[in-house]
């Protein structure tokens, strides 16, 4: 049975209100994604990084020129793509990372499996 369609501006809103696990005590606010939401490309990084968290929007600062350079050669600009990052908060687990060797808590996935992860804003099959 397929999940039931929720536009992006819904899932926005219920992301930036979400106190599901720890990780949104460390943030600014919260990285969704940008672009456009019907691109035939799409984006995905890990998780936001410090100069997302400030500015709002995923891959800025050095990573994003980088993005923008690739996309450049290939024809393509940010808004013809859409990027976004499996989980919307900065991970400030960070120093738990090292104890389970780069895996974060089970706690933290389990509190992280809801709408803050991208599997759950873009419909991809087969996962």
């Amino acid at each position: 049975m397929p999940k039931p369609h929720i536009p992006l501006d819904e899932l926005r809103v219920q992301v930036e209100s979400c106190r599901r696990c720890p990780l949104c005590d460390g943030r600014t606010q919260t990285v969704f994604g940008v672009g456009n939401p019907h691109a035939r490309v799409m984006f995905i990084g890990e998780a936001p990084g410090k100069n997302e968290d400030l500015q709002g929007e995923p891959f800025v600062g050095a990573a994003g020129h980088y993005l923008n350079e690739l996309l450049g050669c290939a024809g393509l600009r940010r808004e013809d793509v859409f990027i976004a990052n499996v989980l919307t908060l900065p991970p400030c687990y960070l120093p738990l990372v090292a104890i389970h060797r780069h895996s974060p808590p089970k706690s933290l996935l389990t509190a992280a499996s809801g709408k803050q992860t991208v599997r759950h804003r873009i419909p991809l099959p087969h996962w």
